[in-house]
This record gives C-alpha cells, structure tokens and sequence, in this order.
C-alpha cells in the first residue's frame, strides 16, 4: 500500500475526535461489517490484562488506523484474524529479540526496522498518541508501562495487517 501522508492522518483524527457517541457507534458497525476480523482482535485484546479505561482507548486507536486507510482512498482486502495473529506473532518475536541486543546494537536494529517500514505515519501516530497518555499533566488512562507496550504491540499489528492489505480504490 502507499504511505499514509500525514495530512490524512491528522485530518482523520480530528474528525473521529470531534465525533459525537452514536456517531463512533455507527463507525465501529462499520468496521464490523467490512473487517468483522479486526473488530474482533479489538474487541477480544486485552480483556483479562487492561482496564476498561485502557482496553476502549485500544479499541478507539485500532478504529482511527482503519478510518485513517479508508480516508486515504485504499480499498481494504479482507484481513483475516490468521492474518491478526500472524502478525501479531512476528511482533511479539521481533520484540522478544530486540530485548536481547545490546543498546548500542538495539540502536541500529531500530533504526534498520524504522527505515524499512512503510507507514511511519500510522506508527507515529500511535506513538505520539501513547505518549500523550503518560504526560502527568493529563489524567493518565493507560496505567502502566507494560499495558502502553501491549496497546502498542496490538495496534502495530493492526497497521502491519492495513498496510498488506491496501490496495488503491479503483476511480
């Protein structure tokens, strides 16, 4: 799939952040009946390990990568939970790996992964928006470390899935 400008990005995010509730309901009725799959990996992530608070803040991520792609004009192949899980495997090894170099060597393996990777954007976005909920100013709605690195590793997962993906809708 192409890359996501940030243009799409930060407009698609202020519009699903100035949607009223029943608006996001019918969004993620939407997601259900074109990706049945990711509202299910969404839906199911983290029910026993995350607070409530945490687990819709998941939720309400994973719905804005998908509206971002929609609004992007990518036509969406269906995406499998296989293909969720898959993925979601891949980035659990990869993490279990970066965890074992040194820092000097963890450097260049992230900076190697980073160049190579198609939607930065997306990623950032995540990023950004993950550490915006730790800034102690804010009333923080991710407890702790461990469920920001979880949240992170589901919605990764979500955008490495879009990006395979995304086609460019037909005109």
């Amino acid at each position: 799939m192409k890359v996501i400008s940030n243009e799409v990005i930060d407009r698609t995010w202020a519009e699903i952040n100035n949607l009223a509730p029943q608006e996001l309901v019918k969004l993620v009725e939407k997601l259900g009946r074109e990706q049945p799959a990711i509202l299910a990996y969404l839906m199911a992530a983290g029910m026993n390990d995350l607070s409530q608070e945490e687990h819709e803040l998941l939720v309400f991520y994973g719905l804005s990568l998908w509206q971002m792609v929609n609004e992007a004009g990518f036509a969406l192949q269906e995406i499998s939970l296989d293909d969720l899980m898959q993925a979601e495997e891949n980035n659990m090894k990869m993490l279990e790996y970066l965890s074992q170099e040194s820092e000097s060597d963890l450097i260049k393996t992230v900076e190697t992964i980073w160049k190579g990777y198609n939607q930065k954007g997306l990623l950032m976005y995540i990023i950004e928006a993950l550490i915006e909920e730790s800034e102690p100013e804010e009333e923080a709605l991710i407890e702790d470390d461990e469920s920001r690195a979880y949240i992170f590793i589901c919605l990764k997962t979500l955008i490495d899935c879009l990006d395979r993906a995304g086609e460019e809708a037909p005109d």
